[in-house]
């Protein structure tokens, strides 16, 4: 611990913050030092409070502020369904907006501490969420370190690919351009192809803000494949947004239309380079998925033909809707999990664009737990929610636009401090008022090969604290939402 004699303020331009120290040489003045967020992180990595004493001088010693034993917020488990085939068949996904560094320390967080915003006391907790989660495929929003933590993760096994924001609002604060990014433990997944990346047109063909990443997995345990998608979609709330909100959902599903209902496979050259918006897990050869509107083409901004017009971070330019070459094989649809902070609620139509597709997409949030009564895992009596035969096992089952799933009571007790048991995945305090929701999404393929069998509960106001998100021991204003899926022998095995 150090004591510090502070007599000058520094002036400086870009994001200053306000440090204060009290018990000058024993006195009860107060100085204020105006620094850059990172010296402001070194000093206060230095001499932040967590407990007075006296020293020689009468001044008072300074360690890190967090209270003795205070780490990440730790996460509990929903069983959605006991799991009906071995281990190596099941595999999780992390879905996270953590806040870009930028964003943060300017978002308005007003019962926040300015520490707790910083990038460098953020990141562990960001890497302590990873490391809780063991997730196989991880899916983040507003990431504007790439490559830092791309050398954290590296090293835990996994890789990754980035598509960076078209005209990022995290650059007014000179801070690096936020984005998608997509990582994935090379132990358990191979990438087929190269990832794609893309950014939503609006009305007039202009590239706005926001996009998708997709990559394309090999399971190395099951050879299965899936489809992993991850956007960020429009913020703000009002009509307008509403509206574009759902064109930007309207374009992601037109992009993913050959995987969703059958598509024709070619061996094409590699693609070119990706504009220097995508940095791609590995190079190899890419196997290009051809469909109807051509290799990897742009988008539209509804359902026609695929627009020619070359977006950041797109693989290859316009098809044009070129035919299938001869000699291509007809394929059936791939197992699709689309992720992402949709800034909408489950209600909302971008929501609704999604279970109305003939696909049958599902919502992570639809699937309801178990009851403890139904079977656990590992409770050894063979009993969960599907017979051998394949029927459900005491649960109702619910179709949602042609999928099937299951449907149950919730028989958790409501945690202390939730709000009738409703759970939230963002909760924050601005100026202009409180915000706690749903906006962050996990959907998948209902009627294919997939099926959920756990997830994350969500966090409650009584173990976040007052302040809201972030607060200290969490390091976004949004939960991470994590889900086990399995791969579905029974369904699997359908034509």
């Amino acid at each position: 611990s150090i004591r510090l004699i502070i007599r000058t303020t520094f002036l400086v331009k870009h994001d200053p913050m306000v440090l204060k120290y009290h018990g000058l040489l024993g006195r009860s003045s107060l100085a204020h030092v105006i620094c850059p967020p990172r010296l402001a992180l070194r000093l206060r990595a230095q001499s932040q409070p967590v407990s007075s004493s006296s020293s020689g001088s009468g001044g008072t010693q300074y360690t890190r502020q967090r209270r003795p034993g205070m780490g990440k917020l730790r996460r509990t488990v929903l069983r959605l369904a006991p799991p009906t085939q071995p281990p190596e068949s099941r595999f999780k996904v992390l879905q996270w907006n953590i806040l870009a560094d930028g964003l943060a320390q300017n978002g308005d967080f007003v019962k926040v501490p300015p520490e707790v915003l910083e990038w460098e006391y953020r990141l562990p907790l960001v890497l302590d969420e990873v490391a809780e989660s063991r997730a196989d495929v991880i899916c983040f929003q507003e990431l504007n370190h790439y490559p830092e933590l791309l050398a954290q993760l590296q090293p835990r096994g996994y890789n990754g690919t980035f598509q960076p924001k078209h005209c990022s609002p995290a650059e007014r604060y000179k801070c690096p351009a936020d984005g998608l990014a997509i990582f994935y433990s090379t132990s358990r997944f191979e990438l087929v192809g190269e990832p794609l990346g893309q950014i939503f047109l609006d009305d007039s063909g202009q590239k706005q803000s926001q996009g998708f990443l997709q990559v394309r997995l090999h399971d190395r345990r099951t050879h299965q494949e899936v489809v992993v998608v991850t956007t960020h979609l429009k913020a703000k709330d009002g009509p307008v947004e509403d509206a574009m909100r759902s064109r930007q959902m309207r374009q992601l599903l037109h992009h993913l239309k050959p995987e969703l209902l059958g598509r024709e496979a070619q061996a094409l050259p590699q693609a070119g380079p990706l504009n220097g918006a995508l940095s791609p897990a590995q190079p190899n050869s890419a196997v290009v998925v051809r469909g109807p509107y051509g290799a990897c083409a742009s988008l539209s901004v509804d359902e026609g033909p695929a627009s020619s017009t070359s977006g950041a971070g797109t693989m290859a330019t316009g098809g044009n809707g070129e035919s299938p070459r001869s000699g291509s094989v007809k394929l059936p649809p791939v197992p699709v999990i689309i992720t992402g902070d949709f800034n909408a609620t489950p209600e909302s139509e971008p929501c609704k664009e999604l279970k109305a597709h003939p696909a049958g997409f599902v919502s992570i949030w639809d699937v309801r737990p178990v009851r403890p009564s139904m079977g656990e895992i590992g409770n050894g009596n063979g009993r969960g929610l599907y017979n051998s035969n394949g029927s459900s096992n005491g649960a109702r089952s619910v179709s949602v636009d042609g999928a099937s799933t299951m449907a149950y009571s919730s028989w958790e007790e409501p945690q202390e401090g939730d709000t009738a048991g409703v759970e939230f995945s963002t909760w924050k305090f601005r100026s202009k008022g409180e915000s706690k929701r749903i906006i962050d999404h996990i959907w998948f393929t209902g009627n294919r090969a997939l099926r959920p069998t756990a997830r994350w509960r969500m966090l409650n106001e009584a173990e976040i604290g007052p302040t809201a998100l972030p607060c200290p021991e969490y390091a976004s204003d949004h939960m991470a939402l994590c889900a086990e899926f399995e791969w579905d022998a029974l369904r699997s095995q359908q034509p």
